[in-house]
């Protein structure tokens, strides 16, 4: 059943440091959210001493200023897990409406279908269910159990949409300290991370995923590309179960700072794969993808390629 989600009934979490670019803003984010969903709460979570225009007060419902905890990491890139935590949570915390969009200040919306999605009523199998429904999240990131780079646990950060309190539940751990971050300068590496470069133990995706979707149970998982089956066959129920997985399209939403997609179609979990898994499971109505949905999002991601695109 399919009830699409009335924006007044939304408190969209903008977070983030304040993005500028050439052509872009944050203030075109903020614009876009105003079109699409008019009656939402609007809440901008951004550091403390950031230039806040009365245009950008204007767009706002509320704007929420935190002190930066820096990235604290280890070598580059940064990790801005703890960033990202701190102005979550000091977003969500203020949210009043019954669901919630988190999103960051470079993804501007492009439609309101998000809002479909947040709407489904999906069947669900008590074991593996969680919180009070699907949280929807982006596939740019999110990665596969059943091809491509086959990892648990790894589900894209960007966005998570659903119930106040399970978005709420996803940043309801535990800052990183030193030892997290420099996790594996002081740990032996397994012999599967030997091309990795990190030393820290699980990246924000990771993070995220695995402390929300383990909750109550006790898995054997010791970093991000921990692939083993026990994991796995977990992951894959709990994906399915908690998260649906949507494209740029699905979500109405895409980057001001990265040229998507990030990955070609064949190394991430897409809508499409997504939906094919729930349907093997569940007999169910769910929006269909565009049968050549996946095809048409790998020959974009080679014309990116081939225009250098980059993460800056």
């Amino acid at each position: 059943m399919n009830n699409k989600i009335e924006s007044r009934d939304i408190s969209i979490i903008v977070q983030g440091q304040l993005f500028k670019s050439e052509h872009s803003s944050t203030l075109d984010v903020l614009q876009s959210i105003r079109k699409y969903y008019p009656n939402a709460e609007v809440i901008l979570s951004t550091w403390t001493g950031s230039e806040i225009s009365p245009l950008y007060q204007s767009l706002c419902d509320q704007i929420v200023l935190s002190d930066d905890p820096g990235d604290g990491s280890y070598g580059k890139p940064p990790l801005n897990i703890n960033r990202q935590i701190v102005s979550s949570k000091a977003g969500i915390d203020k949210a009043t409406r019954t669901y919630a969009i988190k999103t960051r200040t470079d993804l501007i919306f492009t439609s309101d279908s998000l809002a479909s999605f947040m709407g489904l009523t999906l069947e669900r199998t008590p074991e593996f269910s969680l919180g009070f429904g699907h949280i929807c999240v982006a596939d740019f990131s999110t990665r596969s159990h059943i091809s491509g780079l086959k990892v648990p646990f790894w589900v894209c950060d960007f966005v998570y949409a659903g119930r106040k309190e399970d978005v709420k539940k996803i940043f309801d751990v535990n800052l990183y300290t030193k030892n997290d971050f420099e996790y594996y300068l002081t740990h032996p590496k397994p012999d599967y991370m030997y091309r990795q470069s990190d030393v820290f133990q699980y990246t924000p995706e990771t993070y995220f995923a695995y402390n929300y979707l383990k909750q109550g149970r006790d898995i054997q998982f010791e970093n991000s590309y921990d692939n083993n089956s026990i994991a796995m066959e977990l992951y894959g129920n709990l994906l399915i179960d908690n998260f649906i997985v949507l494209g740029e399209k699905q979500l109405g939403i895409t980057s001001l700072k990265y040229h998507l997609p990030i990955h070609p179609s064949r190394k991430i979990m897409t809508y499409p794969k997504w939906s094919k898994l729930y349907l093997e499971k569940y007999d169910c109505s769910i929006p269909k993808p565009s049968l050549f949905q996946d095809q048409f999002e790998y020959l974009k991601y080679k014309w990116n390629k081939k225009r250098k695109s980059s993460f800056k």
